[in-house]
């Protein structure tokens, strides 16, 4: 890949940054994803996410605007979680990603982005009809 450099980084210290808010991860790939990640963060791109889903533990009730294209996603996350504050998902070309959350959690989101998503299903009657539960819905951008 062009641009990308690989990297081993140690994952542990992500749980040493309890006050992260921020986390951008761009032109590097690593070869797994981190433990831990602080459940203060509002702002999360990463791309090339190399787990198959957030961790169960993170709090994503925070989160403002999750960005992770090119990752190796399956699902963002185990069970269901509420992220009343999420208002952006990025996941386009994640090859991997077959499942999308409950977006009935997911009240304020405005742009959801599956562009390229290629082993997605798209079942889910919220994305179907995605004024159904929320006016806040306003764009999806969905290949």
């Amino acid at each position: 890949m062009p641009g990308i450099t690989e990297a081993q980084w140690n994952m542990k210290a992500f749980s040493k940054m309890s006050k992260l808010r921020l986390l951008k991860i761009n032109n590097v790939q690593l070869s797994k994803g981190p433990k831990d990640l602080s459940n203060n963060l509002r702002f999360l791109e990463w791309h090339f996410y190399p787990s198959k889903s957030l961790q169960a533990c993170l709090q994503v009730d925070l989160l403002i605007e999750l960005h992770m294209p090119n990752s190796s996603i399956e699902q963002l996350w185990n069970g269901h979680k509420r992220a009343v504050n999420l208002k952006i998902i990025d996941l386009s070309n994640s090859l991997s990603l077959v499942r999308t959350p409950d977006f009935t959690s997911i009240p304020n989101l405005e742009r959801l982005i599956l562009e390229g998503c290629t082993s997605l299903s798209i079942e889910h009657e919220q994305l179907q009809e995605p004024y159904k539960y929320s006016k806040k819905h306003r764009l999806f951008e969905i290949a």
